[in-house]
């Protein structure tokens, strides 16, 4: 149980820093005014957003393949990569599934469903203010 802590943990916090970094080096750009069309800029911060989420999606998919590595009653959840990916994007965006069998597993799909639920909140913060600002440029 104390590996599945210790495995979730890191994977948190792997995977804020990341969503932080992105937001950064987005920011810059956006302040550098890098991007010359306002549409075509949303659009594409909507696809990075996307493609950041997925990429955290896989990092919590690759802890659940340490946590059954090492747990053999896991093994019998989750068979291929994809599947743990699968069960990660499943746990992710709180669509909701079977829950896995072993303790370990539980507690990192927990954790994983509050992290994608707090992630996915700040993408849509982080676009809403974007998007505002844009907006207010237009008007005035």
């Amino acid at each position: 149980m104390l590996l599945a802590i210790l495995v979730a943990a890191v994977t948190v916090v792997v995977c804020v820093m990341f969503h932080l970094g992105m937001f950064v080096v987005v920011a810059r750009l956006l302040r550098m005014r890098a991007f010359r069309r306002k549409r075509l800029t949303l659009a594409g911060l909507v696809l990075v957003a996307m493609t950041a989420h997925l990429l955290e999606m896989g990092f919590f998919g690759f802890s659940m393949r340490l946590l059954v590595a090492e747990d053999s009653a896991a093994a019998a959840d989750s068979d291929a990569a994809f599947d743990s990916f699968y069960r990660s994007a499943v746990a992710y965006t709180s669509l909701g599934a079977e829950p896995p069998r072993t303790t370990p597993l539980r507690l990192l799909t927990a954790v994983e469903a509050l992290t994608g639920l707090i992630l996915i909140t700040w993408t849509a913060s982080f676009l809403f203010l974007v998007m505002q600002k844009d907006w207010e440029e237009r008007v005035l």
